[in-house]
């Protein structure tokens, strides 16, 4: 097997703990809440001191989205990811495209964008086909777009 998912939710509605040996991508994808409708929030690429750091940073984001869309009374949820960096350099197409396919399988439960560490131009070279959501480069393929259709955000 090229990758591994762990749901180590507790406090969330998921919280996925993903690695892929094939292309060396570790990131995790947090869904707060989706009671308001699916959860939205960007995706971070940092570099963490632990990999604990990393998926308490999610989870701390992901909450704060929740809030954020609540506040703002729009039908979304909170949600939030993060790429872990192991070096300076950007995440290669190869592991944006394992990226894509994780996001995929929450089945528009999720729908994300570039948030820190992910310059949208160097995004938006590197994955096919991609999306622009009023600026941002939707990075899941299939169903965030069909879901952002339906609130007509793109």
């Amino acid at each position: 097997m090229d990758f591994t998912s762990k749901n180590i939710a507790d406090d969330h509605e998921e919280l996925i703990l993903h690695r892929c040996r094939r292309t060396g991508l570790q990131a995790a994808i947090a869904i707060h809440s989706a009671v308001a409708g699916p959860a939205v929030g960007g995706c971070r690429r940092w570099r963490y001191d632990s990999e604990q750091a990393g998926i308490d940073d999610v989870r701390r984001l992901s909450a704060g989205m929740t809030s954020k869309n609540a506040l703002a009374e729009i039908p979304f949820g909170g949600g939030k990811s993060v790429i872990f960096a192991d070096a300076q350099r950007l995440p290669s197409a190869a592991q944006l495209k394992v990226f894509a396919g994780w996001l995929n399988e929450l089945r528009g439960r999720y729908v994300t964008a570039e948030d820190g560490g992910l310059p949208r131009f160097k995004v938006s070279q590197r994955i096919h086909p991609m999306y622009r959501v009023r600026g941002a480069v939707v990075l899941a393929e299939t169903h965030s777009l069909k879901l952002l259709m339906a609130f007509s955000l793109v």
